[in-house]
């Protein structure tokens, strides 16, 4: 903002016989203040830095902190895109503050422990996740890798609240890549009304910097069976977890993902750098896909696309779900896209294609927006087909999907076999809603379209 401090002044003769120390003095000390607050060094939660800092921040790969930033400028996207994605984008800046939201049968805590950094609308895009606090582990690779904001929503119902806390706190305050933690990551809590923990934590500042560092982190020192979710046999209501995720992401662009999928570095750069030139010509109706792969448990995830291709060969790597079911997760032109030499830097449009016909079971991993539809809530993770429905009604809608060349997943080491995968008893009662009650209310509000498949 601009803020003039003399405006037009009728000059006159007069002048000379004013004294302008007072004036000047006064002067002096707005300016002063200005700058102290400007430059100040605050232990909020937010702290709000200026607009090229933000740029730099959230376009910068490498850095790690803003010092970095400052220090390696060669990554920095150039401000004619930035420009050019605030004026494309006409998106509005929205707040990370605190609220405590009724969701059906569910508490939501949104933004419950905010990121220090919070971005502009326009300026980066917002990995939207979920898990219980056993997936935790999987935050500092993810970061490492995205280096951009991450809106985590933690399942955690009775005594798991407060491990899961403690977990988030942990992150913040124990782990070698603590700031970036800070930085970037949003904590938001969930749990059933009627497993509400027995004592919320209302001041969540107070209670981290009395935290003590443990040898181990909360997450990795409670076993499976030990859950209060275990213990009770509830469902994981995974959806849930996706909606208040992506609902509070703060930026225009979000990537809603699973937690142990982590992206190649630079794509968040690489694709604000292409979108800034896109032409679109869906009116608006089109998000952008990764591929998605899978690795040995002995092998390191690949950081780019050479790397993954050499994997690929020699048998390390495989599409994602190759052995479970390839036609969910199997992009157009997949062949082509593997064989295509990589280039990095330039980020473009491999292929476009609808969510129908031979992709009719398609569950693609997306970068959209907040208009695409939320995900249905009435499904579990156990019961599989839990992105089923998004993807059915952008069918309908008649979404173009748009796969990026450069960009795209890893799930964490270890290849799932069919056996891992089937969970009869909970896949029947998914199925079951599907049919009865979700498909019909979707075809009654959204009417049907040829070629699509719920």
């Amino acid at each position: 903002m601009d803020y003039s401090v003399l405006q037009h002044v009728n000059v006159t003769r007069r002048l000379t016989r004013i004294n302008f120390l007072p004036y000047f003095m006064s002067l002096i000390l707005v300016v002063a203040t200005f700058y102290a607050g400007r430059y100040s060094k605050s232990d909020s939660c937010v702290r709000y830095y200026d607009e090229s800092s933000f740029n730099r921040h959230f376009l910068q790969e490498n850095a790690t902190t803003t010092e970095e930033v400052a220090t390696n400028s060669s990554e920095i996207a150039p401000s004619d895109d930035i420009t050019a994605l605030r004026q494309k984008l006409n998106c509005y800046d929205k707040d990370n503050v605190y609220q405590i939201e009724r969701r059906g049968p569910y508490w939501a805590l949104k933004n419950y422990i905010p990121s220090r950094l919070k971005a502009k609308c326009h300026e980066s895009i917002t990995y939207t996740t979920h898990g219980d606090f056993s997936f935790l582990d999987n935050i500092i690779p993810l970061l490492k890798r995205w280096k951009a904001p991450i809106s985590i929503s933690i399942y955690c119902p009775g005594d798991d609240y407060e491990i899961a806390l403690r977990s988030a706190i942990y992150l913040r305050k124990c782990s070698t890549e603590r700031d970036l933690v800070k930085d970037f990551v949003t904590f938001h809590m969930f749990f059933e009304r009627a497993h509400t923990p027995k004592e919320v934590v209302q001041d969540v500042a107070a209670f981290e910097s009395k935290y003590e560092c443990g040898v181990m982190a909360p997450f990795m020192d409670i076993p499976p069976e030990s859950k209060y979710k275990s213990k009770q046999n509830l469902t994981y209501p995974i959806n849930v977890g996706r909606n208040i995720a992506r609902e509070a992401a703060l930026t225009h662009f979000v990537l809603a993902s699973d937690i142990e999928l982590y992206p190649n570095p630079g794509v968040v750069t690489e694709f604000l750098r292409m979108y800034a030139k896109f032409e679109s010509r869906t009116h608006l109706k089109e998000v952008f896909v990764l591929p998605i792969f899978e690795v040995k448990a002995t092998a390191n995830p690949p950081e780019d696309k050479a790397s993954l291709k050499e994997m690929l060969k020699n048998k390390t790597a495989i599409p994602f779900h190759a052995n479970i079911c390839a036609s969910c997760h199997s992009v157009p032109r997949q062949k082509e896209w593997i064989a295509a030499d990589p280039k990095p830097n330039e980020m473009k449009i491999h292929a476009t294609a609808k969510r129908r016909d031979s992709f009719g079971h398609w569950e693609p991993i997306y970068i959209g927006t907040h208009s695409e539809p939320l995900y249905e809530e009435m499904l579990s993770w156990e019961g599989k087909s839990d992105k089923m429905t998004q993807g059915y009604t952008l069918c309908i809608l008649d979404y173009n999907f748009h796969v990026l060349s450069e960009g795209f997943l890893v799930h964490r080491p270890g290849i799932k076999t069919m056996a891992e995968a089937r969970r009869p008893a909970q896949e029947n009662i998914n199925n079951h809603l599907l049919r009865s009650q979700i498909v019909p209310q979707i075809e009654r509000l959204f009417g049907t379209r040829k070629g699509c498949t719920a």
